[in-house]
């Protein structure tokens, strides 16, 4: 994909049922993205596995892309709780203004 480079602790915001959860990339692969558990106002995200989640994603250098995936797997490792997502083919670029009028 030419223009989403994700990197490890980019953050991620996911739309679900009007409200905003929040999380980071943990793992990177060619096919797969690892992200936290996403949090919003102290609730974890009560996604399923199959579910197609609308995802934010702001990358280090400034540039926002936003695409829809759907939940490959979760994973626990200890207390930590991870989900797995598939790498995504296609994100479009959201335009943001550095400058406002």
């Amino acid at each position: 994909m030419k223009g989403l480079k994700a990197k490890l602790n980019d953050r991620i915001e996911i739309l679900w049922n009007k409200k905003i959860y929040k999380s980071t990339v943990q793992d990177i692969n060619h096919e797969e993205l690892t992200i936290n558990i996403p949090v919003a106002e102290l609730g974890y995200l009560p996604a399923a596995v199959g579910e197609v989640l609308n995802i934010i994603h702001f990358q280090e250098d400034g540039e926002v892309y936003q695409y829809s995936e759907a939940i490959k797997a979760r994973k626990n490792e200890g207390k930590l709780a991870y989900l797995i997502i598939n790498y995504p083919n296609r994100a479009l670029k959201v335009q943001r203004r550095d400058y406002v009028r």
